[in-house]
């Protein structure tokens, strides 16, 4: 009967265990969400040039993002796609112009 007990509680202590390190892995989620909104917050709309304020421009056909000190230009990936897309297209139409 001994052995019967020991094997309960061994299966206790591991559930336990599992637990625990569920929890653990949890929090440490949450820490690490928490810490990436913070980053987010000190860093969304700020230049990563010179970590001044952006502010929001129409450029022909795309929105960009410029820097109010320094004038750089931030594209988000879709515009940069969008930019070549439409970049190609005028070329393609020059050089059709001129054939």
């Amino acid at each position: 009967m001994v052995k019967g007990k020991n094997l309960e509680d061994d299966y206790f202590i591991r559930e336990n265990s599992a637990s625990k390190h569920k929890l653990e892995q949890e929090h440490k989620r949450e820490r690490q969400k928490a810490h990436d909104e913070e980053i987010k917050a000190l860093h969304f709309m700020k230049c990563s040039k010179c970590g001044h304020d952006l502010e929001k421009k129409r450029m022909s056909y795309i929105d960009v993002d410029q820097c109010t000190f320094c004038g750089s230009i931030v594209l988000a990936p879709e515009d940069i796609d969008r930019f070549i897309a439409e970049e190609k297209s005028i070329l393609k139409a020059l050089i059709d112009f001129f054939k």
